[in-house]
């Protein structure tokens, strides 16, 4: 549900403890106050397990005894993946959830002291400044197969990403070491380019294998043999600079579907 900055700000009332944490990898920080802003407790240092957890819950739970709150919302900054746990916690035990901008946080925190650096002390007031303003945004934390469901989207995202910068990397690799390499194939990512790639990387690598069997590359024969490229002599190709090496070498690779690459270790 979205709302606006006056309903959100209708949200916090006299019966309502604002707690800011700074969230991090092992540690936390929090802070509380009320609905002006006033500060209601000391600082708190809780860990990133259970037991730090339960330890927050009595903090605020306190709090909440000592000032007459009936009701908790807990702003924190989306630090990553660190604040996933500590928010299932917080939703299970029914207090609402706030996410606010990073970029909100670094520009407000100077107006206490005139100063824009950050501390473990200073963070989570801000925080909780913005949350009783009205700057946050609602937590949706999905539950059961949804979550799951989300979880598998996310990191399929990142699986998709981490293969278009290997793509893009051979892509640049092949590009500088091996130009004529797409004259032959289209896609290295294909089989016969796949395994052309793995025995030989190079131009070189090509060279002093030379063609036919003592390549160490056996081939099937094409269906119309009058179609058929031959390859270049061993000493021709001796004789052949590395970057100039003639696509007409790999004669056999054209009809992919006939291509089996293998090494010579075993074949004798």
């Amino acid at each position: 549900m979205k709302s606006t900055q006056n309903e959100k700000i209708s949200q916090i009332k006299f019966s309502t403890l604002v707690v800011g944490i700074d969230v991090a990898k092992e540690t936390h920080y929090a802070r509380a106050i009320d609905f002006r802003g006033m500060e209601l407790s000391k600082l708190l240092r809780f860990s990133n397990t259970l037991e730090g957890f339960e330890k927050l819950e009595q903090w605020m739970q306190e709090i909440c005894r000592q000032h007459q709150k009936t009701d908790i919302i807990v702003g924190f900054e989306p630090t990553g993946h660190y604040w996933f746990t500590l928010g299932d916690h917080l939703k299970s035990r029914g207090h609402r959830l706030a996410i606010v901008n990073p970029f909100h946080v670094k520009r407000t925190k100077e107006l206490d002291d005139n100063s824009p650096s950050k501390s473990d002390s200073k963070d989570p007031k801000t925080i909780a400044m913005l949350v009783k303003d009205g700057r946050y945004r609602e937590v949706y934390i999905p539950e059961g197969l949804y979550q799951e469901m989300r979880e598998v989207v996310a990191e399929r995202d990142r699986l998709v990403q981490r293969l278009i910068t290997i793509n893009n990397n051979v892509s640049r690799w092949i590009d500088i070491h091996f130009p004529e390499y797409p004259t032959v194939f289209k896609d290295w990512r294909g089989q016969a380019g796949f395994l052309t790639l793995r025995h030989f990387p190079t131009p070189e690598k090509i060279t002093s294998a030379g063609a036919g069997e003592e390549s160490g590359i056996s081939y099937f024969a094409p269906e119309e043999p009058d179609q058929r490229e031959e390859p270049a002599d061993q000493n021709a190709i001796d004789n052949r600079v590395v970057w100039q090496t003639d696509p007409g070498i790999l004669w056999p690779v054209k009809n992919r579907n006939r291509l089996q690459c293998r090494e010579d270790a075993g074949r004798h």
